[in-house]
């Protein structure tokens, strides 16, 4: 708070030696939380500073931890700023993915600037499309076990996760709603 107080008075470089601090007591400690948070502020303080490659470097440290958690809050709780940080990052095809995952939580998204995205509140997870495009072939339940190397109740459990997230009640449903929002070709 105290790094982000001094970038607000325009005390750019008090403020990133104060998380350059921090950042050496998270790692000390092991604290991938409290890491993740001051790599998104010296981030933010460096493009404040008009230092688009050095904001673009802690961005992009900062996006290999949430890789072990689920951190949007992090970035999302920055504003304009942050989401101003991640176009960028997406226009350089960094962790496109999670960028536009996250770009897509600020709600003012340009999509000319991103690779299409999920439509969907929760995106259907990379199992949960190999199951869809299975159905969409019109394989059995258990052929696509036996293809994906997984129990039968597994394949059940994805598909009925893949009618929630698709707001649907069965297979022919699911495959034209993917269609649909282009999820399936």
């Amino acid at each position: 708070m105290q790094a982000q107080f001094l970038a607000l008075r325009g005390r750019l470089q008090e403020a990133i030696a104060l998380c350059q601090q921090g950042l050496d007591l998270a790692t000390q400690r092991r604290w991938l939380a409290t890491y993740a948070e001051v790599l998104v502020q010296v981030a933010l303080a460096w493009q404040a500073w008009g230092d688009g490659e050095r904001a673009l470097t802690c961005l992009k440290q900062a996006l290999d931890i949430p890789s072990q958690g689920d951190y949007i809050r992090l970035f999302v709780d920055e504003g304009q700023p942050m989401a101003q940080l991640l176009r960028q990052a997406a226009s350089k095809n960094i962790y496109l993915n999670d960028v536009n995952r996250l770009l897509a939580k600020f709600g003012s998204v340009e999509a000319k600037s991103l690779v299409p995205v999920q439509p969907l509140i929760e995106p259907l997870s990379d199992r949960e499309l190999e199951v869809l495009q299975n159905l969409a072939t019109g394989m059995s339940k258990q052929m696509i076990a036996d293809q994906l190397f997984v129990s039968l109740a597994a394949v059940k459990w994805h598909a009925r996760n893949i009618y929630g997230k698709l707001e649907v009640s069965n297979r022919t449903q699911a495959v034209a709603k993917a269609r649909e929002l282009g999820i399936l070709k």
